[in-house]
């Protein structure tokens, strides 16, 4: 699972139009720690997945969700609702 949420969150920081720089510096972690979240050996603490929920516009459950076919990052997004809390 975790090289799925690194995809979103990889995903999410692109669309929101974010440079990881900031993203980094808004998470309190640093370039290869982020870069290791993406890549999925490093996890993400529900903290920082709020903060950048809140930083990205995508609900925190959208990290989470998965369809029943497979993974496919480009469904949801931000306030669409799907796996919202």
């Amino acid at each position: 699972m975790s090289e799925e949420i690194g995809r979103k969150v990889q995903f999410s920081i692109k669309m929101a139009g974010l440079r990881k720089i900031f993203v980094c510096k808004e998470l309190g972690i640093s370039r290869p720690t982020l870069d290791s979240i993406i890549k999925g050996s490093s996890s993400i603490s529900a903290d920082k997945l709020i903060k950048l929920s809140e930083l990205t516009g995508y609900s925190y459950g959208w990290f989470f969700y998965k369809e029943e076919s497979g993974f496919n990052i480009f469904r949801g997004g931000p306030c669409d609702g799907i796996g919202g809390l």
